[in-house]
């Protein structure tokens, strides 16, 4: 019989209210548990050495990993509970033999979980539950001594087997997916080879037992210090073997659109590999409890991911920073490679010169939203701006003061902008302001003329000179103006040269 959902249940997902189907399905597992022991307490015989020392020996058992077997994405411990079935449905009266097994399930789910949660609810709820019916099966047997000992040999490793399924539904339910029953059962209907050992030891042992009862205080302190040079070992194994799936998921990293996905990615990760309670960017280094590694930014920005921990480690787990620590430094490699590349795209997509984004960038986000806009989303304006007299800027005081007219453009701009806006240069000294869900005439107006004005406001002060900027504002609004984005800036170019046109007469008629 093993442990396998001590791993499992609540650690593939983020910590989240659990899913009703799962709370019914655990509170069903734990009132035919709770209906058994009450049946055991009311028909229990007086209780004896040898009950106490087949709970200790379960308890120990519990403990004492025999194997490693793979479920799902995980590889789990087996752990030597049928060996203790065996014993303890052969040597003592059923219902004594169930109270054993029960405090036995208790005690050890209390030193691996270290509270009362759902988890260790369900674990003592459905080994009881097999627990009980294995022990029905082998008093409906009517065998004893030799004989009832290979009946409880085979009936522990039947109940092994449909603890599978069992696990194997609340994962499923924790997943909020439903349950099919003979997919489930074929799953995970399975006997590990340490399950077989485990019983196969409990038969001479039982005998040995039968012979003289006080070879289960010798069984147990052999087990106690088996278990001693198992945990040791089975735990690496465990998490060398989860580590190299880990470690594949964590290198696959730069496929993430985000830094906070990877982060998301990374917290999945390790919560299905031991009790981390959150992962996180900061700018400080880990403090006492925690692992981190610092994440090198394209900006120089100091940047640590750091995991910080749950509840204690249970004793048959890994150490937390052993554990932790290979899946983090992989981590934060592939994240600094993440963000370089995302660096160098965004380079790419935005102008050298003034910071603000690019025509490329501008035309991919303006297709999308027509996209949108063509499915039945909003619509979006085009506000176009060509700046006025800036060719004598760079006749008279050169193209580094033209520059930094450009630079301080692109500033006001973009400071003028919604948090949403697009501001993109299109061109020598055009530039472009993408303002998405503006789709009415007035509203466009409005916004076009409060980016004039913030533009327009105050001259520049280039090379000890200041320059005054002025510029021509046009604006085109889809759906009103063109259901394409080459029809919306058609319009924008034409609005924006009647204004540069009426503007000129203006002047004109001014100097005249």
């Amino acid at each position: 019989m093993d442990d396998t959902v001590i791993m499992t249940l609540g650690h593939s997902v983020a910590p989240r209210s659990r899913p009703r189907g799962l709370q019914v399905y655990v509170g069903v597992l734990l009132a035919l548990a709770l209906a058994a022991i009450a049946v055991a307490v009311v028909h229990r015989s007086p209780f004896d050495s040898t009950v106490a020392a087949a709970t200790l020996l379960m308890v120990l058992a519990a403990r004492c990993p025999m194997t490693t077997w793979r479920f799902g994405r995980q590889f789990l411990m087996v752990l030597a509970l049928d060996a203790g079935f065996v014993l303890c449905a052969s040597l003592l009266p059923a219902a004594n033999a169930l109270l054993c097994l029960a405090v036995a399930a208790t005690v050890a789910e209390l030193l691996d979980q270290r509270a009362v949660n759902v988890r260790a609810l369900f674990n003592v709820a459905q080994f009881v539950v097999s627990w009980a019916l294995g022990l029905a099966v082998v008093h409906a047997s009517g065998t004893s001594g030799a004989a009832q000992i290979f009946v409880a040999a085979a009936t522990s490793l039947v109940c092994s087997a449909i603890q599978g399924p069992v696990v194997l539904a609340a994962m499923t339910l924790d997943d909020r997916q439903p349950v099919h029953v003979w997919p489930v059962v074929a799953r995970a209907t399975r006997v590990t080879p340490g399950e077989a050992l485990s019983a196969a030891v409990g038969v001479p042992l039982t005998l040995a037992c039968l012979a003289d009862p006080r070879m289960l205080w010798w069984a147990a302190a052999t087990t106690a210090a088996l278990m001693a040079a198992l945990i040791s070992r089975h735990r690496w194994i465990a998490a060398a073997r989860t580590l190299d799936g880990g470690l594949a998921e964590v290198a696959a990293l730069g496929q993430c659109s985000t830094q906070d996905e990877a982060r998301l990615r990374v917290v999945d990760v390790l919560r299905r590999t031991t009790v981390v309670e959150d992962v996180e960017f900061r700018a400080v280094p880990p403090s006492a409890g925690e692992v981190g590694f610092p994440v090198a930014r394209p900006d120089g920005v100091p940047q640590w991911l750091v995991a910080r921990r749950g509840r204690d480690q249970p004793p048959h787990m890994p150490g937390y920073a052993e554990q932790v620590g290979p899946l983090l430094s992989v981590a934060a490699h592939e994240i600094e490679a993440l963000l370089l590349q995302q660096a160098l795209t965004d380079r790419s997509r935005h102008d050298g010169l003034t910071g603000v984004a690019n025509r490329e960038l501008f035309a991919d986000t303006a297709e999308r939203l027509a996209a949108a806009a063509a499915s039945g989303g909003p619509g979006f304006t085009v506000v176009y701006l060509d700046l006025d007299g800036f060719k004598p800027v760079n006749d008279r005081l050169g193209h580094a003061a033209g520059d930094e007219v450009l630079r301080h453009v692109g500033r006001r701009l973009s400071a003028a902008a919604r948090p949403h806006d697009l501001v993109a240069r299109v061109g020598g000294d055009e530039f472009v302001v993408l303002l998405p869900g503006t789709d009415s005439a007035t509203a466009a107006e409005e916004l076009s003329e409060r980016l004039h004005a913030t533009l327009v406001t105050h001259p520049v002060k280039v090379q000890g000179a200041l320059v005054p900027i002025r510029a021509s504002v046009g604006y085109g609004v889809l759906p009103l103006h063109g259901r394409t984005v080459a029809e919306v800036m058609h319009h924008a170019d034409r609005s924006m040269y009647r204004r540069k046109a009426g503007g000129r007469r203006r002047r004109d008629r001014r100097t005249r």
